[in-house]
C-alpha cells in the first residue's frame, strides 16, 4: 500500500473515483475543495492511497489558519458541508493507511488535532470518537406522492397547505443567488449566527454547474425563505436553508422543504440529505417532525493528548449573549463579519 500527498493538478482522476463509491458525498468531490480554497483561502492537503498503481482511497483535509485566535491550529474534513465526509476508501486497508498518514502529517506540521466528520464508524485505534451530531434523510426513491402520503406526517401536510394559502411564489435557478444570499444573511442574522460570504455560492455555481441550484420563496418581491441544493449521484443535499422569523406562523420553512422534495424527485434523486443537527436542538426536532430518518454522525479526532481536543459539540455553543448581540449589529457590519468569522470557525 502506497500513501502520499498529491497536488490538485495531479488529481484529474479524483472525481471519477469518488463517484464510483455509492456512499460518497458531494463534499468529497474536488469541486468542493475548489470552492473552499478559492472563497475562503483555506489551505488543503489531498491524501491518496494506491495499491498496485490503482487508487483505492482519498482523504481531503483543510487547515484552519486562525487570525483572530478563536481556534487552535487544526485540520478538518468536509467543512461547511451537509453531513461532513472527506474520507473515501475502497478497502479497510486503504482507510487505515490514510488515517495513519493524517496522524503523521499532524505531528510533522504541528496541528493540535485532526477532525474527521463522517457518516460511518471507523476502525481507528488511536482516534477519539465523539458523538452528539446526527444527520437526517428522506427517502425519495418512490416519488413525491409517496413522500407526501407515507412519510410526511399529518402536521407537516397541514403546514404545507397552510403555507400555500398565503400565495408564496417559488422560483429556482442560478440567477437567484443574490436573492438567496439576501434572505440567508437576514435569517442567520436573526438567529445571531454569521452568514457565509456570497463568494462561496459564486464559486459553487462555477465549479458545480448544474449540480448546484438555488430555491427561493417570495412574498411579493421579498425573499422569505431559501436554500442552496447540491446534487451528487442520487442524493440532493441542502447545507444551508433558512426562513425569516416573521414568516414562521405561515409555515414558510415547511413549504420550502416540500419544494425541495418535489424538485429532488423531478431530477430523479432517491435521497434527500437534510444535513446535520445537534441532538435535541430545534432543527433536530423540525427534521424529525417532517418524518426524516435519523442517522448518527461520527466525529473522530486525532491528537497527541486528550487535553488538546476541542470542547464536545454540546459544550462548544457560543455564550448566550453572543447571538443577542450579533442580531443587533448593523447589517453592513454583519455582512463583513460573517466571512471573517466563518473562516475562523471552520
Amino acid at each position: 500500500m502506497k500513501v502520499y500527498l498529491a497536488e490538485r493538478s495531479e488529481c484529474s482522476w479524483w472525481d471519477q473515483f469518488v463517484a464510483s463509491r455509492p456512499e460518497s458525498l458531494y463534499s468529497e468531490r474536488l469541486a468542493w475543495r475548489d470552492v473552499l480554497v478559492e472563497s475562503l483561502a483555506l489551505s488543503d492537503r489531498l491524501l491518496v492511497a494506491e495499491n498496485g498503481g490503482e487508487v483505492v482511497g482519498v482523504l481531503a483535509l483543510f487547515l484552519n489558519r486562525s487570525r483572530l485566535g478563536l481556534g487552535a491550529r487544526h485540520a478538518i474534513s468536509g467543512p461547511l458541508s451537509s453531513s461532513g465526509g472527506g474520507l473515501v476508501a475502497a478497502t479497510p486497508q486503504a482507510e487505515e493507511a490514510l488515517l495513519s498518514l493524517a496522524g503523521e502529517l499532524a505531528r510533522q506540521e504541528g496541528w493540535r488535532y485532526v477532525l474527521l466528520r463522517l457518516t460511518r464508524p471507523l476502525r481507528a485505534g488511536e482516534w477519539w470518537l465523539r458523538e452528539g451530531y446526527v444527520t437526517f434523510s428522506l427517502d425519495l426513491s418512490q416519488g413525491e406522492e409517496h413522500v407526501w402520503r407515507r412519510i410526511f406526517r399529518d402536521k407537516t401536510r397541514n403546514q404545507v397547505r397552510k403555507a400555500r394559502k398565503y400565495g408564496f411564489r417559488v422560483e429556482q435557478g442560478h440567477h437567484l443567488l443574490p436573492r438567496f444570499w439576501e434572505v440567508l444573511h437576514e435569517g442567520m442574522r436573526e438567529l445571531g449566527s454569521p452568514c457565509p460570504p456570497r463568494s462561496i455560492f459564486r464559486c459553487a455555481v462555477e465549479h458545480f454547474g448544474p449540480q448546484v441550484e438555488f430555491l427561493v420563496l417570495f412574498d411579493g418581491d421579498l425573499p422569505v425563505a431559501g436554500t442552496v441544493l447540491f446534487f451528487h449521484r442520487r442524493t440532493v443535499a441542502n447545507p444551508w436553508a433558512v426562513s425569516l422569523r416573521r414568516y414562521r406562523p405561515q409555515c414558510a420553512n415547511t413549504l420550502l422543504y416540500h419544494e425541495i422534495v418535489k424538485l429532488g424527485c423531478r431530477r430523479g434523486m432517491e435521497r434527500f440529505d437534510l444535513g446535520r443537527s445537534l441532538r435535541g436542538s430545534g432543527t433536530y426536532h423540525f427534521k424529525r417532525r417532517l418524518g426524516a430518518q435519523e442517522q448518527p454522525l461520527y466525529y473522530y479526532y486525532w491528537a497527541r493528548k486528550e487535553q488538546d481536543l476541542p470542547p464536545a459539540p454540546q459544550e462548544s455553543a457560543p455564550p448566550a449573549w453572543f447571538p443577542r448581540l450579533y442580531s443587533r449589529l448593523p447589517r453592513t457590519l454583519t455582512r463583513r463579519l460573517g466571512a471573517l468569522l466563518i473562516k475562523e470557525l471552520v
